[in-house]
């Protein structure tokens, strides 16, 4: 296992047994957070997670490279959010990101996945 491998490896161990180590600049534990998911120029897509889920993507993203989310909803028509596990560790310990969803009939949306306390 190379260093980087063993940095993911921890991050999800750390993140499925204390809970998110830190958002932003304050310390916290993972108690009263949940994942708001906005959809830029949206017309009916949705995608809806909980910080579970979000565990739950980062070990398949260690494991497989990608995670891929539908952001259909109500639409009419697919797109896909993928994440790496890159990016989900930078959600989990950043407290957001922002990324370009698949480009579909014509178009593609930006997604913003902000953890926030409630």
């Amino acid at each position: 296992m190379n260093r980087r491998e063993l940095f993911k490896t921890s991050t999800v161990a750390a993140v499925a047994l204390l809970g998110i180590p830190k958002l932003g600049k304050t310390s916290v534990f993972a108690v009263n957070l949940f994942p708001k998911v906005e959809i830029g120029r949206n017309h009916g897509h949705a995608l809806t997670l909980t910080l579970t889920d979000l565990v739950i993507l980062l070990q398949t993203a260690v494991n497989e490279g990608v995670v891929n989310q539908s952001i259909q909803g109500q639409s009419g028509h697919p797109h896909t959010l993928s994440l790496n596990a890159d990016e989900l560790i930078q959600l989990l310990s950043e407290g957001s990101i922002t990324k370009d969803s698949t480009t579909d009939f014509g178009h593609s949306h930006l997604v913003s996945i902000q953890l926030q306390e409630g």
